[in-house]
């Protein structure tokens, strides 16, 4: 069985790869699944003073993760959307304290789900955790690309 393509973004992407041993996208078929993205820096470790700029930095860092993985693989498919998240059809998020927040981060999820996704909706599936890996994270997003 051949290796399952994988890829990362120059900087923080490919350091997390080779520290870590995980990906930041891989193809299966005409499905791209993104792993999880925080609204860290894409460059360092860096989480946003607000919870605004940390929403708006997941959703900016999975755009880039998969645009650099479609110039690797489908250029032609790249050139024919404008963002990434144009191909996005699901969104898994993982919040933390989302009892105390819930009704700001709905609101800033579905803000930004509409920037992002003005001509399509995709799927969404939300979830309430007790951490994630970085101090100071507040949340993390998954998505699947249709690649078809």
């Amino acid at each position: 069985m051949s290796p399952i393509p994988s890829y990362s973004r120059p900087g923080r992407g490919q350091h997390f790869q080779k520290a870590y041993g995980f990906a930041e996208a891989c193809i299966a078929g005409d499905r791209m699944e993104i792993a999880g993205q925080t609204g860290m820096s894409p460059t360092s470790t860096v989480i946003p003073p607000t919870i605004e700029e940390e929403v708006a930095q997941a959703f900016s860092n999975i755009d880039e993760v998969i645009l650099y993985t479609l110039e690797q693989t489908k250029p032609e498919l790249r050139a024919s959307v404008k963002h990434g998240w144009d191909r996005v059809v699901k969104i898994r998020t993982y919040h933390v304290n989302l009892p105390s927040n819930r009704e700001k981060i709905i609101e800033l999820m579905v803000e930004n789900v509409k920037k992002w996704c003005p001509d399509h909706q995709p799927t969404w599936t939300m979830l309430g955790i007790d951490a994630l890996p970085f101090e100071g994270q507040n949340l993390e997003i998954e998505v699947d690309v249709y690649l078809g």
